[in-house]
């Protein structure tokens, strides 16, 4: 067995302390960015009509589709069928999970303009809200989906 005592190497202790600091910034950064991001969701207790589905050559035409959440959950009428789903949003995340809707069959137009809706919800990952327009986009930041609130 070696009885010398330990002598700590010269400087160890200010690369310890250093690195200490520095995890301490790191810490304090990433939790400031998520504070400015707004970690927090600023959807629910919102109402909201579709205004746009730029990315699906559909136009909405005299169809409405609504969309209502709440902290966890959205709900809505589209043209045919009502519908309704988790939801997580924070920061500029935004990502439906299963969407249930009712099975009701309606005219082709309005089946097309429902179709396009629920086919991007499942491809939207992002949002943009601005206190009057929602707008969820792709993963890319392709806009799929342009909402006013609903009065």
């Amino acid at each position: 067995m070696d009885d010398q005592p330990h002598v700590p190497r010269e400087g160890s202790h200010g690369v310890q302390w250093g690195l200490a600091i520095a995890l301490v910034l790191v810490m304090v950064a990433t939790g400031v960015v998520a504070w400015m991001l707004g970690s927090s969701n600023q959807l629910g207790g919102t109402s909201w009509v579709l205004t746009e589905l730029p990315q699906s050559g559909v136009e909405i035409g005299g169809h409405t589709v609504t969309a209502a959440f709440t902290a966890d959950e959205m709900t809505g009428q589209a043209p045919v069928n009502s519908y309704g789903g988790e939801y997580t949003a924070g920061g500029a995340v935004f990502k439906v999970g299963d969407v249930a809707r009712t099975l009701m069959a309606g005219p082709d137009d309005a089946m097309a303009v429902e179709d396009a809706y629920f086919e991007a919800l499942t491809t939207v990952t992002a949002y943009v809200y601005d206190g009057d327009t929602l707008t969820l986009l792709d993963p890319d930041g392709v806009v799929f989906l342009v909402f006013q609130r609903a009065e």
